[in-house]
């Protein structure tokens, strides 16, 4: 999840900032950003917005994606050592027309890490289930009513032309076709901080 490269890519011209923050695509700062917070530690992130548009427009097998994800880590492990790894899964969006291939994906990755895991003993290898967390979030009426998200169906604006927003994004899930509204971001934010204490 980026936070601002594409932005800084095109000169600060896209995503069309505001009505996205700072040139990522939510209304405010995404997961990986309020995680560092949590954590008080310095954020180098390298990820661009669009990195899936391959699989949007179905222009890639996901085991490609695969591959080149574990082969990112093994570099990691490699050169640095560190002690843990969060791989997050893709989530399922509502009305999503990619959600099969979305769930190969995850399925592919999963099975993927076991060998990555055997490989590498002397790493925790945490993979985040982003997908059941959604789809949790979708189906809790407690969480809901608890971040007071009303609507989790419509986004709010869109990531193609941001020129119409909705009037109330603190009640929305989704803030374009694909990508959540900044207090969604930090409900998994803290979800993952939650998981990562009990390694």
């Amino acid at each position: 999840m980026h936070n601002g490269n594409v932005y800084t890519l095109t000169n600060k011209s896209y995503p069309q900032s505001p009505p996205n923050y700072k040139g990522r695509f939510s209304n405010g700062k995404v997961w990986i950003e309020y995680l560092a917070m949590k954590y008080q530690a310095n954020l180098i992130d390298k990820a661009f917005g669009y990195a899936t548009s391959e699989y949007t427009n179905n222009e890639i097998d996901p085991s490609v994606v695969i591959s080149s994800l574990i082969y990112s880590a093994s570099q990691l492990v490699n050169n640095l050592e560190p002690r843990i790894i969060l791989f997050p899964t893709i989530p399922l969006l509502p009305n999503s027309t990619q959600n099969s291939t979305f769930t190969n994906h995850n399925k592919i990755l999963k099975n993927s890490l076991d060998s990555f895991s055997a490989e590498n003993p002397d790493v925790e290898v945490f993979l985040y289930p982003f997908d059941e967390v959604l789809l949790k979030f979708r189906k809790s009426a407690d969480l809901k009513e608890k971040l007071n998200i009303t609507n989790i169906f419509n986004n709010c604006t869109s990531y193609a032309d941001a020129s119409n927003v909705c009037e109330n994004p603190e009640n929305y899930m989704l803030w374009d076709e694909v990508h959540l509204t900044t207090k969604v971001y930090e409900y998994i934010a803290n979800d993952v901080y939650n998981r990562l204490i009990c390694l």
